[in-house]
């Protein structure tokens, strides 16, 4: 194999595939990156036997060919080249020699028939989405996504489609049983017939950047098992959570008429104060509603640390004391984006819901205080 191609083609592309690859692996071809040069493009994959990425680059194909290298120290080499100089890889009987100007690097390299490739898709379906209205959508919900391997299913984002006030939507949902995020965007009749599927926590992420990345539309596929998104020259194939995620709805509830507007920046920052104040991760602060008025405050008599402040909001009902975890309020808030929130509340059990925004909902359990 001997290719050549810009060093301002490679070095962003080695970035986004790498990052599939773990930095410790008990199978040494999982370390590596597959290179194939064919057809006037050289394609790079990267693989963790649950995710797979390839990036296609267009490439000057002395001898076509394949083969493997380690991954992050191709990238780090070709990262610290020149930004406007020319690569050329070629295959030898003593590894991949990296050539540059008068820079050299020679890695050892494993047989590309060695490295796992994900089959393919069966009796897929699906169809072309807004790239930037899709990564907006995973963006809102990716701080509920789980990490609990006790409940697996949850550790995931739901995407699934289904009419909304005579609307089709395609919705992602997120939860680690503390708080919910829903969010969604117009669906394209090609994915009417979209699964509901479990997008793994770390493939969430691969396609927040590779929809970010992408210009105007994406192309999103799946069968029972797998989900496959095409941008441009990328493509992102997943393995998909084996499990049924729970239905939501039910634990949204409908009898929350008490409302109250606030100002997100100034309750943001009463949060973060009261924080700072606090010794503990996960800090539950008591909040005081009372006409226009909001007071959070935090007291540990154990600790002797207090902190309370006062902010001016629309409460629409009577007196009421409820307890909230400040660190899964600020997620929210940060979420939110918008410059007001409409929190709507029931009783001091029961959950807080939060929107603002359109096509989005939150919620977050309460806490006792």
């Amino acid at each position: 194999m001997n290719i050549t191609l810009p060093r301002a083609d490679l070095a962003p592309a080695l970035a986004a595939v790498t990052r599939i690859v773990e930095r410790r692996n008990t199978i040494p071809i999982l370390g590596c990156l597959l290179l194939r040069g064919e057809d006037d493009a050289l394609a790079l994959t990267a693989s963790d036997l649950d995710i797979e990425m390839t990036i296609r680059l267009p490439a000057a194909i002395e001898t076509p060919g394949a083969t493997t290298v380690a991954a992050h120290a191709f990238a780090a080499f070709v990262q610290r080249l020149p930004e406007d100089a020319d690569v050329a890889l070629v295959v030898g009987d003593d590894g991949l020699t990296i050539r540059s100007g008068r820079a050299r690097a020679t890695l050892p390299t494993l047989p590309a028939t060695d490295f796992p490739i994900l089959a393919p898709l069966k009796d897929a379906t699906g169809g072309a989405v807004d790239a930037a209205g899709f990564a907006q959508m995973l963006d809102v919900v990716a701080f509920a996504l789980a990490t609990d391997e006790g409940r697996y299913y949850l550790n995931g984002a739901h995407l699934h489609a289904l009419e909304q006030d005579g609307r089709a939507v395609l919705r992602a949902v997120a939860t680690d049983g503390h708080r919910l995020a829903w969010a969604q965007i117009d669906r394209p009749a090609a994915l009417a017939d979209w699964p509901g599927v479990i997008v793994p926590r770390k493939s969430v992420g691969e396609l927040q950047r590779l929809a970010r990345a992408a210009d105007g539309e994406m192309t999103l596929t799946c069968d029972s098992v797998k989900l496959r998104a095409v941008a441009g020259a990328a493509t992102l194939t997943t393995k998909l959570i084996d499990g049924t995620f729970p239905d939501y709805h039910r634990v949204i509830p409908t009898q929350n008429n008490k409302r109250l507007r606030v100002d997100t920046a100034r309750l943001a920052a009463a949060l973060q104060r009261i924080v700072a104040v606090s010794d503990a991760r996960g800090s539950v602060v008591r909040i005081d509603l009372d006409e226009d008025r909001l007071a959070v405050s935090l007291g540990r008599q154990e600790t002797g640390r207090a902190a309370s402040e006062e902010i001016d909001v629309d409460w629409d009902a009577a007196p009421m004391t409820i307890g909230v975890n400040a660190r899964y309020a600020l997620d929210v808030i940060d979420a939110l984006d918008v410059d007001e929130a409409l929190i709507r509340l029931d009783s001091p059990g029961a959950p807080i819901l939060l929107s603002g925004r359109p096509d989005a909902l939150f919620l977050v359990m309460p806490a006792k205080v």
